[in-house]
């Protein structure tokens, strides 16, 4: 089987809509960002939630492994930018790198670290799906259970949505669509949609390895690496930005190639350095 992954093109797809929004290209392309954030908590959340339901995680091994494969390289990236690419800043507002690194998160830092704030929340989904976990374990009935939760988050969502009108979509949206996009997807890998769940762990079980020959053969495979470097993209695609922009380039085209490809590149070698060494760490695998 030679087919691409249906959860990697996703993540491929939500990490150039956010790239794109962050690139300063005016409306309606600065709203992709949103739509690029919730396709990735729904991915991250269906994927926790097969897990959990499978057995493939205990608790330690799913802190573990949450841990070194975001958390650490997230850790290291921001330590490296705040010491050797922005150390004004860090010097400054060290309260603003202290609750980075500890995943307690802010809106607003420097130029090269405003857009970290996902982190930290998605960290914190994290510890909210180990709750949800136990929780679904100890009902005997989880798919049940899971079709009632997910139909109360779903109502709840369209119940609340006048508000919208009255907060401002944009919060709405963060703390609404977070919730729904991460849970709710964690919720349908519960609830025996055995027909399309098997499907998507089929041809991730089946694959043949990606590689060269596997992308000639399939050229929509090409979504499949990109997706393998898609969390040192995303880290480093704002630097790639900022750092193109302060060379004078105005262009808007001009801006989103060199920084695409800069941030490919340093994607690339971040996540054959730094994110494989970090899964690769005793005890993780």
């Amino acid at each position: 089987m030679n087919r691409l992954d249906p959860l990697d093109f996703a993540r491929a797809v939500a990490m150039l809509l956010i790239f794109i929004s962050h690139s300063g290209l005016p409306f309606p392309f600065d709203c992709l960002g949103g739509i690029g954030v919730i396709i990735f908590f729904a991915i991250s959340g269906y994927q926790i939630g097969r897990g959990f339901k499978s057995g493939r995680y205990t608790t330690s091994s799913y802190l573990r492994k949450r841990f070194c494969a975001v958390g650490l390289p997230y850790i290291i990236f921001v330590l490296f930018v705040a010491l050797i690419v922005d150390p004004v800043y860090s010097v400054n507002n060290p309260v603003d790198i202290i609750r980075l690194i500890t995943f307690i998160g802010i809106w607003e830092t420097g130029p090269y670290l405003w857009h970290l704030w996902f982190i930290p929340v998605l960290m914190q989904l994290y510890l909210l799906a180990l709750v949800f976990a136990y929780f679904m374990r100890n009902i005997k009935d989880d798919v049940r259970c899971c079709r009632w939760l997910f139909g109360l988050i779903m109502s709840g969502g369209l119940a609340i949505l006048p508000l919208g009108f009255i907060i401002g979509f944009d919060t709405y949206h963060y703390f609404w669509g977070w919730i729904f996009a991460f849970f709710g997807a964690y919720m349908i890998s519960y609830m025996g949609l055995e027909r399309y769940t098997k499907k998507i762990d089929g041809i991730r079980k089946n694959n043949v390895p990606l590689s060269i020959n596997a992308v000639k053969q399939n050229k929509w495979r090409i979504f499949e690496a990109f997706s393998l470097i898609s969390f040192g993209f995303y880290l480093w695609h704002l630097p790639a930005l900022q750092s193109v922009k302060m060379m004078g380039v105005e262009n808007s085209i001009v801006l989103i190639l060199v920084s695409l490809t800069i941030s490919c590149m340093l994607g690339a070698i971040w996540y054959l350095t730094v994110e494989k060494w970090a899964k690769g760490l005793k005890g993780v695998g």
